[in-house]
């Protein structure tokens, strides 16, 4: 087991899959395996990317961390997280995105071409684009992208990167930094988290651990949930 910096105990990690999940070989059940203190999203179905519904959990698991927080997120996960971090950044030390899902490809029921046989396709889908927060997200850390992502463009994943107030990191021709793409286990990547908790831990406040989240119409979240209710009203599966 590997350690990160020279206290385990003093914050946590959490891993935020992407659209369908990683698997075994992924990098991030290698991380997972790595850090003493790291540990998965749970009660999210990664077949099923409603952002609503996912950035829920990440929301919740931020809330109830009892100590400061990372997220390491993928794919869908990116979309998710920033979603959740958006609604109270005190809480969180970072985070590190990999290879984000472009936005465009999904609305707040699911994946555009993706969708059940029997859904409506009709035009009034909410497309994500709508509700993710494109601002800076008011928390350190780093957006990793690859440049031939057949799931987000290099130029978009500047766009992201800046609108979420985040430094960008290329790793040049990666795929979408999977299992496809050659990324199980990933030391670089520890040692950039080590890197970034260690100029996080020097350079700025604690974080704000009894901190509250938002609800009602001051919540990111509550706004999409209730967007995506209306969705599925529409919407007969």
């Amino acid at each position: 087991m590997i350690r990160m910096g020279t206290n385990t105990t003093d914050h946590q990690v959490l891993i935020v899959p992407g659209y369908r999940g990683s698997g075994e070989a992924h990098w991030q059940t290698w991380l997972e395996s790595s850090l003493p203190n790291a540990s998965r999203v749970q009660r999210i179905d990664w077949g099923q990317p409603v952002l609503s519904v996912w950035a829920g959990e990440v929301r919740r698991q931020i809330q109830q961390a009892r100590k400061p927080i990372w997220i390491l997120a993928h794919s869908f996960g990116c979309l998710a997280t920033a979603v959740a971090v958006s609604d109270r950044p005190q809480k969180v030390l970072g985070v590190v995105l990999v290879a984000p899902a472009d936005p465009r490809r999904f609305h707040l029921l699911g994946c555009y071409g993706d969708q059940p046989a029997n859904i409506n396709h009709s035009n009034d889908l909410i497309p994500v684009t709508r509700v993710l927060p494109l601002r800076p997200l008011d928390v350190e850390g780093v957006v990793i992208s690859s440049e031939n992502d057949p799931w987000l463009s290099s130029e978009a994943a500047v766009e992201l990167a800046s609108s979420w107030g985040l430094k960008l990191h290329s790793v040049g021709r990666a795929g979408h930094i999977n299992v496809e793409s050659g990324y199980g286990p990933w030391p670089w990547l520890l040692d950039e988290l080590q890197r970034l908790h260690q100029q996080r831990l020097t350079a700025y406040d604690e974080v704000v651990m009894d901190a509250r989240l938002p609800r009602g119409r001051g919540s990111v979240l509550a706004h999409i949930r209730q967007l995506t209710r209306q969705q599925m009203d529409r919407h007969i599966f």
